[in-house]
């Protein structure tokens, strides 16, 4: 299937442009490529990396895929400047362009919107909560209030988008096509969203992997108290003084939120500089399946999530997860079947669920192939396919 029109992407992730070539963060550049075979062209659009260009990593080589630049993102306070700038921007756009996908949430997705003439067959993909929830960590109470009132507006906007389109609505797990769909009263699509390939996963047949007596734990996410960094640190301390210090910790990811503290630090505050190693922030690819593969179990015992990215990229590599049993992850797996859950905010859990893991091989054994069989299919060819058979059926 070719579908012969133009489609705008856009999502708030920078990229980085140096002579020809574009590059993005690996999240937006599989994604986008994956739509590639699709469709005539794909024009990008997308902010202009300033900081954090470490993370910008993936060359997207496809020759039907332009990139927009419309500056740098700059801050709240740069709102009227920065909508001036991309309304004029893309404003010479507006004829090429026949479809809109918007990755949301995200603040400038209606600025993108309004600036290309109002596009009316626009898709939205839903691919987390809103920006507030009761669950977000921040200690500053103006910060918390102001989270909250942007969280509403974008909401707002995106009422206005559904009302004024002929929407393609989907989102990327159970949680939160319930979510947006009582949201906005809309029946919403799910379609799975990953940077794996189908070449990617590993064969069940090939799986040979058995706990070692030292345990190797991986926390590979946006290094953060959100995330549960402090919850899992506590844990690791437990459980080696259970032990006799036969559990280490790969922290792998950039470094977010940590209220000020330093991670070096947080990691001497839990008297574990010897358990644990941190290896800064990695592109995904070989390098990152890697760490899955050699791992043991992957925590991830978050505040909040939408559908992370890393729970299906550690099954691929047939390696158990344990997780937070939270919204946007529990509606998506069976529990000691597919995943271990444990209770967020709470390093007692976690020590249960890593002792139960590792005292039952039949139940390792289960994790990994249960695993395997439920990322089969959560491919970025496949969510490539769903997404250009919606917008084959509803507007070609």
């Amino acid at each position: 299937m070719k579908i012969d029109k133009t489609i705008a992407i856009f999502y708030h992730m920078p990229f980085l442009q140096v002579d020809k070539t574009v590059s993005a963060n690996p999240v937006m550049g599989t994604f986008i490529e994956s739509l590639s075979p699709y469709f005539k062209k794909i024009l990008v659009i997308g902010f202009e990396a300033v900081d954090g260009k470490e993370n910008i990593s993936y060359p997207i080589k496809e020759k039907n895929i332009s990139f927009i630049s419309i500056g740098p993102q700059g801050k709240f306070w740069d709102y009227f400047t920065k909508k001036k700038r991309v309304a004029s921007i893309l404003g010479t756009y507006k004829k090429e362009v026949d479809y809109l996908l918007l990755r949301v949430p995200s603040h400038s997705s209606y600025l993108i919107w309004d600036s290309l003439g109002r596009i009316n067959k626009t898709l939205l993909l839903f691919i987390g909560s809103p920006y507030f929830t009761s669950a977000y960590h921040n200690n500053n109470i103006f910060m918390y209030l102001f989270r909250r009132l942007r969280s509403s507006i974008h909401d707002y906007k995106m009422k206005v988008i559904i009302k004024n389109t002929e929407s393609i609505i989907m989102a990327n797990n159970p949680s939160l096509v319930e979510l947006w769909g009582n949201k906005y009263n809309k029946n919403i699509d799910l379609v799975n969203t990953s940077s794996l390939s189908i070449n990617d996963i590993l064969n069940k047949k090939l799986i040979g992997k058995n706990p070692s007596s030292t345990y190797s734990l991986l926390f590979l996410c946006r290094v953060c108290f959100d995330k549960g960094i402090r919850e899992i640190l506590s844990a690791l301390q437990k459980l080696n003084k259970i032990s006799g210090d036969k559990f280490n910790l790969k922290i792998v990811g950039p470094i977010g939120d940590l209220g000020g503290t330093d991670l070096n630090q947080l990691i001497n505050d839990y008297q574990l500089t010897s358990k644990v190693k941190y290896y800064g922030s990695i592109p995904f690819g070989e390098k990152i399946l890697k760490f899955f593969k050699e791992a043991d179990a992957y925590i991830l015992p978050s505040y909040h999530e939408g559908m992370p990215k890393t729970i299906w990229e550690s099954m691929s590599q047939g390696t158990p997860v344990i997780a937070s049993a939270i919204d946007g992850i529990s509606s998506y797996f069976k529990n000691m079947e597919e995943i271990i859950f444990v209770k967020p905010k709470d390093s007692e859990s976690i020590v249960n669920a890593i002792l139960t893991l590792f005292d039952s091989d039949v139940l390792f054994k289960k994790l990994q192939l249960n695993g395997l069989k439920k990322v089969k299919n959560i491919t970025k060819e496949s969510q490539a396919m769903i997404i250009a058979n919606h917008i084959q059926k509803n507007w070609v």
